[in-house]
């Protein structure tokens, strides 16, 4: 009976682990939203649409030594300038936990040629591998008051201000 009752328990870990990514990307992304009007900053957070299926779309057929690879971006939010007809000017990456998947979000940054952001919740990084791994990202941002910034390791606070700069 513990086996059945544990296979439950990870089957339902499974199912709820990526609407809660998924509403994180929206609440994110509203938040950003919200600001950017009450500011009038030319800037818009999309997490669907043409401009953000365009862009992954772009990035899913790359041939390299090996052939032609399919390649799936981690693409959660894409920053657009609404003054210059949806332009993309970066990407935003969001996760609940980090686990192993922070690689992803890093090997996606060598391939892009565009800037990425990660908005993650629980990390602190405090210290350890990825506190390192991560700069090799735009800006980390995260949602716990007990972050350790440094390098480009913020509070998710700040994320405003350094959007700013995609407006000049």
């Amino acid at each position: 009976m513990l086996i059945e009752l544990r296979e439950i328990g990870k089957s339902i870990a499974n199912t709820m682990r990526p609407l809660a990514g998924n509403n994180f990307a929206l609440w994110v992304a509203a938040i950003l939203n919200k600001y950017f009007e009450q500011q009038n900053i030319p800037l818009r957070a999309l997490t669907s649409g043409k401009v953000r299926n365009t862009l992954a779309k772009k990035f899913i057929h790359k041939v390299g030594r090996r052939g032609v690879r399919d390649y799936k971006p981690d693409i959660d939010i894409v920053l657009v300038r609404i003054d210059l007809d949806n332009k993309p000017v970066a990407i935003i990456s969001t996760k609940t936990t980090l686990a192993e998947r922070i690689m992803q979000t890093i090997t996606w940054s060598r391939y892009l040629k565009i800037p990425i952001m990660l908005v993650t919740t629980w990390e602190t990084f405090e210290s350890g591998t990825n506190r390192e791994r991560v700069q090799e990202l735009d800006g980390v941002y995260v949602c716990n008051t007990k972050v350790k910034e440094y390098g480009n390791i913020k509070r998710f606070s700040k994320i405003a201000d350094d959007l700013k700069k995609f407006t000049r």
